[in-house]
């Protein structure tokens, strides 16, 4: 119950009071609600200070015919100062972090690394073309020896015709070894880079 609901209440119970009687009373308890509101008291507190409101009017009541002489109000005691709160504890100290050191690592060997990556991509592109190359050439030669044979050099064409298969076998051979090499090349080079993060990254954050 809040104070609008308890002064409503004892209006209801004030039977037989004259109008100038229950304004009076009324704005009694309005003035006592306000002095302790000021002081520092709650709702709740001030409302059961004043006990229910039937009681109130029933004392109001008992009084009738006599002048009706307000209860002695006491001074309400200065509310308790608020404690202050403590002051919340420092934040744990971060370890520091040597992430730019690694930063600073990157920028100094921007030109030599990005020289590295270049070169391995030209060596990727390399391993992957020279075995496409070769068997093409030995395509390619097996194929002329055909019109060399055709066109009366027999010998000259048996020679094209086996030139042209021992560089399309080399090309065979050399396709997975070249190919396992890009990709052996790449996986160090990726272990390294992490490495090197790993060493001048540290864990701080």
């Amino acid at each position: 119950m809040n104070y609008t609901e308890w002064r409503d209440e004892l209006n209801n119970n004030l039977l037989g009071v004259s109008e100038s009687e229950r304004r009076r009373v009324l704005d009694y308890y309005a003035e006592a609600y306000a002095d302790r509101r000021e002081a520092g008291f709650t709702e709740r507190e001030i409302i059961n200070g004043f006990g229910a409101p039937y009681d109130a009017a029933q004392r109001i009541l008992s009084e009738k015919g006599e002048d009706f002489t307000p209860p002695r109000r006491e001074t309400p005691p200065p509310p308790t100062a608020a404690v202050s709160a403590p002051p919340p504890p420092p934040p744990p100290a971060k370890k520091e972090s040597t992430g730019w050191v690694f930063v600073l690592l990157c920028v100094i060997f921007c030109v030599p690394l990005f020289g590295l990556i270049l070169s391995m991509v030209i060596i990727t592109v390399a391993f992957c073309c020279v075995p496409i190359i070769v068997i093409g050439t030995g395509a390619t030669s097996a194929v002329c020896a055909v019109g060399t044979m055709i066109g009366g050099e027999l010998a000259y064409g048996i020679f094209l015709i086996g030139t042209g298969l021992v560089l399309f076998g080399i090309g065979i051979i050399l396709c997975p070894i070249f190919f396992n090499l890009v990709s052996l090349m790449w996986k160090l080079f990726k272990k390294t880079f992490c490495w090197l993060k790993s060493l001048f990254g540290g864990k701080g954050v």
